[in-house]
């Protein structure tokens, strides 16, 4: 199934979670997201205080400036709306906690009012959103400011790498004729080894590693520094525990080539 009918059948189903945005909320958080901007200024970018540091004097300003508003919300509203304008300062929007999941693998912004993610391989829809266009534009100018780069009607695409390694791709208009959109593909922290791909259950798996380690000892045996190199993920797990015991023995006893 292609990725377009994938998006489309999710983009159909109810997300879990889902509610409209309030529109007097959204303009509280925007005035008190200005404020705080006014107020912290350079405090937010710079690099002598510790994350603790920024984020608590992001708390302190968010509570000021509540205090002063006097807006008669509820205890939810007002937690809702501290996180709103913590994760817009400090991370990256109503994505910042999708991007902050280990489960998920990949977010994808289609407009300010979608947003899916990808997990265990299977795509859902998300009950996260953003204001408005302008609001997305925000976001993605935050990140890809980050990396150096730019993206305006003059370049309307980015193609980027962050600093965690995730791969950033980005449309606005004109050329992106709906809103503007995002996909950030993430990258697993821990590497799979060899134990992983035994345990996803495909029992072919086992005996491929040991055909593969079977012909690695043959090519082993006449170019000893150059099969550990051809083999990575044996040597990840310990070639040993699948190379016959006469090749350990054999590779063991022939020094490395140096070069």
């Amino acid at each position: 199934m292609s990725l377009y009918k994938r998006l489309h059948d999710v983009q159909a189903a109810p997300a879990a979670g889902t509610k409209r945005r309030d529109p007097v909320l959204d303009e509280l958080r925007q005035k008190i997201h200005h404020h705080l901007i006014d107020e912290l200024g350079p405090i937010l970018y710079d690099k002598r205080l510790s994350e603790e540091d920024l984020r608590r004097r992001v708390q302190d300003q968010l509570h000021a400036a509540l205090a002063v508003e006097r807006a008669p919300l509820s205890a939810a509203d007002k937690a809702q709306l501290i996180q709103d304008v913590s994760d817009d300062i400090l991370g990256y929007g109503p994505i910042d906690r999708l991007l902050n999941d280990d489960e998920v693998t990949e977010v994808m912004v289609n407009g300010p009012d979608l947003v899916f993610v990808e997990r265990g391989g299977k795509l859902e829809k998300t009950g996260a959103s953003f204001v408005d266009d302008t609001h997305l534009r925000r976001i993605i100018d935050k990140i890809v400011s980050a990396v150096g780069r730019r993206v305006d009607e003059s370049n309307p695409y980015c193609d980027a790498r962050l600093a965690d390694g995730s791969r950033f791709n980005c449309m606005v208009p004109p050329i992106a004729v709906d809103g503007s959109l995002v996909s950030i593909r993430k990258f697993k922290k821990d590497k799979l080894g060899v134990d992983d791909l035994v345990r996803f259950g495909d029992p072919d798996v086992a005996s491929g590693l040991e055909w593969a380690s079977a012909r690695s000892s043959a090519a082993a045996a006449a170019t000893p520094a150059c099969a550990p190199a051809a083999f990575p993920a044996l040597g990840r797990r310990g070639g040993d525990a699948y190379m016959p015991q006469h090749a350990q023995a054999r590779t063991a006893s022939r020094p490395a080539l140096t070069i």
